[in-house]
């Protein structure tokens, strides 16, 4: 990916999450257009799913183990 691009990405990524408008992002760059097209909406649409958060007890359980693997791992050395 080119500079310019990565900019233009950074760019566009920041206005979309203030809420402007794709088709108003993509008249910034218009000679990018189609490159950044696909990605912008998938980023919005990657935005838009609600993932809950894990219950409480499921991420003490996956605590556990990995301090219990850390010890276990510490030990091997």
């Amino acid at each position: 990916m080119s500079d310019r691009l990565h900019e233009a990405l950074q760019v566009c990524l920041e206005a979309l999450s203030t809420g402007v408008d794709l088709e108003a992002c993509l008249q910034l760059y218009p000679d990018m257009a189609d490159e950044l097209r696909p990605v912008l909406g998938a980023a919005q649409m990657v935005a838009a799913v609600d993932i809950p958060a894990p219950a409480p007890q499921i991420i003490a359980r996956s605590r556990t183990r990995l301090q219990a693997r850390a010890a276990q791992l510490r030990g091997r050395r």
